[in-house]
């Protein structure tokens, strides 16, 4: 930020809200990719079943398409009657992190994350009707920190859920066993 006040590309007048709207693009660059790129090695590791591959396609296009749909609005009036619809896209995120992994969970994150950046600076959608002041950007930024935080909590407790229903399956597994043979271990 200090580069581009020596630079004469923003105001000294201006440093600390251009240095916040900075900071929380570059914190926000930690939520949403920083979980894209630790979750990415699994891609090479998938075995899952055909139909939910299937699925996770469908997710993904629907992702694409609704994301185009809802940031790529161009007209004041529609602007306006849009303007809640960027949350449309929750149910995305809750089918993929209620279906999937978190792998899949911080790929449609990103989807929706980019899309609504490009379609921003584009001055398009919800955000863009805000072109030329920080709030755009600032509206833009909390609800890429929302979309991001509440898909990787839901996927977070949806996995650890997964995990003890795991574990207690195995417990039940080896008690019903245990039970059914009680003495092979004194012979």
């Amino acid at each position: 930020v200090t580069s581009l006040v020596f630079g004469n590309l923003a105001a000294v007048a201006n440093f600390w809200s251009v240095w916040s709207v900075w900071w929380i693009g570059d914190a926000l660059s930690v939520l949403v990719i920083t979980p894209l790129i630790l979750s990415s090695s699994a891609f090479f590791l998938d075995q899952n079943p055909p139909r939910l591959k299937l699925e996770a396609m469908v997710l993904f296009a629907f992702t694409i398409v609704l994301s185009i749909l809802v940031f790529q609005v161009t007209s004041e009036s529609a602007i306006i009657e849009i303007l809640q619809l960027q949350y449309a896209v929750f149910p995305l995120l809750a089918w993929a992190a209620l279906r999937f992994s978190q792998r899949e969970v911080t790929l449609v994150t990103f989807l929706i994350s980019a899309s609504a950046i490009f379609h921003t600076l584009r001055d398009h959608g919800p955000f863009g009707v805000f072109s030329g002041t920080e709030v755009g950007l600032f509206a833009l930024q909390l609800f890429t920190a929302v979309i991001s935080v509440t898909a990787l909590i839901l996927a977070a407790a949806v996995s650890e859920r997964r995990k003890s229903e795991q574990a207690k399956t195995e417990f039940v597994s080896i008690a019903s066993h245990q039970l059914r043979t009680p003495l092979t271990a004194i012979k």
